[in-house]
């Protein structure tokens, strides 16, 4: 694309057009002679059109006004009126020449404007001057840059073209190509910046040239840059193949044979298991291809062996590649069966027998296991019978591998019957020749069932007095024989029969020991000895406690055979109450808390027939918290028979005469703002009884109330629920804001005076306070020792007359015109006694 060498076309500033202007009013001319005549303006030619350069060089422009008349003696002034601004050489002559501006590709209009003169008289005439754009094309220049410029094999390089550039600022086109070295895939080819990835190389490295072709349009530039790319190393590619499962004890190839490296070989194989157990020993250092002996399998080893091989080229530049082997569990569990077992036959149908059969494998058990009901057959604690039975065991781990084993039971009859005879009888004497026993005897053998028993002497014999052996026997019919006794003793043992006795009852009580009873002991008899009388303890006339006692009677025979004993009750009984002394009522009592208060007294005694002096039992006991009001206490009283006294009662009295306490309150003092009163706030105290816990507390005059100027008294008063009454009291203090007096009195000084002037007091009390801020009889003068000491003069006074108050509420301050009398000589001490109650004074001297 073509471009115009000419600049930015520009505008005349305002600025410049007035200076324009203002010359035309007064344009500067060059003249020779006199002129006669009126003179005419003239351009020739009245429009120029120019290009802005001619061969290259900007068109000299020439403005010729010598057509104008009179042809003599005129005065002329060139100036520009338009356009863009160029310098007039000779701008008073009759042509002036300029240098045409660049101008845009629409070129541009340059105005003129001619005034000539002939003595005072002058005519203008303006001229157009059209300036054409030259157009050249100027071919652009290519800057190819890498970065970086040396590279590492497989690194990106940057191929950057923005740096390039067109004299005239026409829109580029891109184009990298390679021209030299290894070729390469340009990404972004026709782009200002492109890239590529660094090519493997030899080991000597490698140069690679590229250009940038770079075009306007019409025009195009070139540049070639080089980058030099350094041969990197790559490390060898490790292939490691392991089979996919060996049993244990086989053989297993490692095989790294299919690694490679593409630049300088493998120097070295390194194989490495990574974990285990098992472990596989003897690994050598530089194998393509290792062989091992798969390894047994120890307990909970899954057998998958992870391998690592390292492959190492020349340059130490190494890779590892990883692959596993599964080792196949084949060994079956091992079982462990008992030694062959004789057994003692139990029944006819043999014996039942249990056993132990265990069984572990290397890879599952940590410990032998039971193989269980379902391991044997036929499995432990079944009933074999008589003679030699095979037992076949097997097991089977979770690798499905299978073992077995058996063993023998043989079950045999050597035991002989067993003979059941009673325990040793002892039978009573029916006569002198003893008694008639009966018995029953039988045998059971395991095999042969019951079995026939003889004995001597047999069932229903007579045996006479003292022991006989009773002597049995029984056969099975495997031969086994068994042999039995027991003893038969008869005995005289029948002892004699006492009378029965009733019981004496309800005996009362005659003192603490109980009471005095006399009864006939019980007689007696035996089918041997005849009547008799039993021996009773207690003794008939014994003194018997308070209760029931027993009274046993015993006898025996001669053979010393003893009766049983007759027992009877005697019962003494205790049915009088103690008596309780009677109690006073306790009034009075203050309480303490809401509860009402503890109260302690001391509980009646007590007198009983039988347990003497005691004390009664009082609710509510004594230190119990009695309720306000009246409370009655009741004493009860029972004596160790259980006879309940009358009870006794007495009344206990808790009243509430304490008031409640009021919280102090702090005094407050505020100051007033306006209106000689002031609104203030407080807290309302709290009060406590004793018994009702916080009341209200009422306050007058009450919070929020407006309290006048000096001191107010605030009585809080409060009453419980049984009327009695409490008061505290507080002061609220209102008062004024009173900073001094102010010009042209002055404070803590002699203020010198004119006797019979009125003098202004000025003074502020924080806002407008009204007038009746006086306190009665205030202000006032009383005579006052002079000090020696007198300030200045007081200047301001104002018109005399009778003194007066007010307020100057655009200063905020009180005026009080104090009247002085011509008479008054010496020194005075006014006084200003406020309402609130504070006091000021001003000293003066009056001359």
């Amino acid at each position: 694309m073509k471009r115009s060498i000419a600049t930015a076309h520009r505008r005349w500033p305002a600025w410049l057009l007035l200076l324009a202007a203002s010359a035309l009013s007064t344009p500067a001319f060059a003249q020779a002679g006199t002129c006669n005549g009126n003179p005419t303006a003239r351009i020739n030619p009245a429009t120029q059109t120019v290009p802005e350069r001619t061969h290259g060089q900007p068109t000299l422009v020439t403005l010729n006004g010598s057509g104008s008349t009179p042809s003599a003696n005129l005065g002329f002034s060139w100036v520009q009126t338009a356009g863009t601004p160029v310098t007039l050489n000779n701008p008073n002559t009759a042509t002036p020449t300029f240098s045409a501006p660049d101008v845009g590709p629409g070129g541009e209009t340059l105005t003129f404007r001619l005034t000539v003169n002939c003595g005072t008289r002058t005519d203008t005439a303006t001229t157009h001057i059209n300036i054409t754009d030259v157009v050249l094309n100027l071919p652009p220049t290519a800057v190819a840059v890498a970065v970086p410029d040396s590279v590492d094999e497989g690194e990106v390089v940057i191929l950057d073209g923005s740096g390039s550039s067109d004299p005239d600022g026409d829109p580029l086109t891109y184009a990298w190509t390679q021209i030299l070295g290894t070729p390469v895939v340009i990404q972004n080819a026709n782009s200002a910046i492109a890239g590529f990835t660094a090519p493997d190389v030899g080991m000597a490295g490698e140069t690679l040239q590229f250009r940038l072709t770079v075009s306007d349009g019409t025009l195009t530039g070139i540049d070639d840059v080089e980058v030099n790319v350094v041969w990197v190393n790559a490390p060898p590619v490790a292939i490691a193949v392991c089979p996919h499962s060996v049993a244990e004890g086989q053989q297993a190839t490692l095989d790294g044979s299919l690694s490679y490296d593409l630049d300088d070989g493998i120097a070295s194989y390194a194989w490495n298991q990574l974990n285990g157990p098992p472990l596989v020993v003897n690994i050598s250092d530089d194998p393509a291809q290792f062989v091992f002996v798969a390894p047994q399998l120890g307990y909970q080893q899954l057998g998958v062996l992870p391998f690592e091989l390292t492959v190492t080229d020349f340059q130490d530049a190494f890779t590892t590649d990883e692959c596993e082997v599964q080792i196949l569990d084949i060994t079956p569990p091992a079982i462990a069966v008992p030694a062959d077992i004789t057994a003692e036959a139990t029944s006819a149908a043999g014996a039942s027998v249990g056993f132990s059969v265990t069984a572990q494998d290397a890879v599952d058990d940590a410990e032998p296991y039971e193989i269980g009901a379902s391991g044997c057959a036929p499995p432990s604690g079944s009933v074999f019978p008589l003679g030699e039975t095979t037992v076949a065991c097997s097991a089977e781990d979770s690798a499905g591998n299978q073992a077995s084993a058996s063993f023998k039971v043989t079950v045999v009859d050597t035991t002989p019957p067993a003979i059941d005879v009673p325990d040793p009888i002892t039978a009573e004497a029916t006569s002198a020749s003893g008694a008639e026993v009966s018995f029953t005897v039988s045998a059971t053998d395991l095999v042969s069932g019951n079995v026939p028993v003889d004995c001597l002497p047999s069932s229903g014999s007579t045996f006479p007095l003292g022991t006989t052996t009773v002597e049995c026997s029984a056969s099975d019919a495997a031969g086994n024989g068994a042999d039995a006794s027991f003893d038969v003793t008869v005995v005289d043992t029948t002892p004699p029969v006492i009378d029965p006795m009733d019981d004496i009852l309800g005996v009362e009580a005659t003192g603490p020991a109980g009471a005095v009873v006399h009864y006939t002991a019980p007689a007696t008899s035996d089918i041997v000895d005849g009547a008799g009388v039993a021996t009773c303890l207690p003794a008939s006339g014994s003194t018997f406690a308070l209760g029931s006692t027993v009274v046993t009677c015993t006898a025996s025979d001669a053979a010393g055979n003893a009766a049983s004993p007759v027992s009877f009750n005697v019962h003494v009984v205790d049915t009088t109450p103690p008596v309780i002394d009677p109690m006073d009522d306790i009034l009075g009592v203050e309480a303490t808390g809401p509860d009402g208060a503890v109260v302690h007294y001391t509980a009646p005694a007590t007198s009983d027939i039988v347990d003497g002096a005691g004390v009664a039992t009082c609710l509510p006991a004594s230190g119990s918290t009695f309720a306000l009001g009246s409370t009655v206490v009741t004493c009860t009283a029972s004596d160790a028979a259980g006879n309940a006294a009358s009870p006794v009662s007495f009344n206990v009295q808790v009243v509430d005469t304490t008031p409640p306490v009021i919280d102090p309150v702090a005094d407050i003092a505020v100051v007033s703002e306006s209106g000689s009163q002031a609104v203030v706030e407080y807290a309302t105290p709290n009060a406590i009884d004793l018994v009702d816990g916080p009341v209200p507390v009422s306050c007058s005059p009450s919070s929020g109330s407006s309290f006048g100027m000096g001191d107010t008294t605030v009585t809080c008063q409060a009453e419980d629920s049984r009327g009695n009454q409490a008061s505290r009291s507080f002061t609220v203090t209102v008062s004024y804001h009173f900073a001094g007096f102010f010009k042209p009195v002055e404070n803590g000084k002699t203020n010198a005076v004119r006797a019979g002037s009125a003098i202004p007091l000025k003074f502020s009390l924080g806002g407008n306070q009204g007038l009746d801020i006086f306190a009665p009889g205030h202000p006032r003068s009383t005579v006052m020792a002079c000090t020696g000491s007198t300030g200045e003069e007081v200047a301001e006074t104002v018109t005399a007359g009778n003194s007066s108050l007010n307020y100057d509420a655009t200063l905020d301050q009180y005026v009080y015109v104090w009247k002085s009398e011509r008479s008054w000589r010496g020194c005075r001490l006014l006084t200003v006694k406020l309402k609130d109650g504070s006091v000021h004074t001003a000293m003066f001297e009056f001359r």
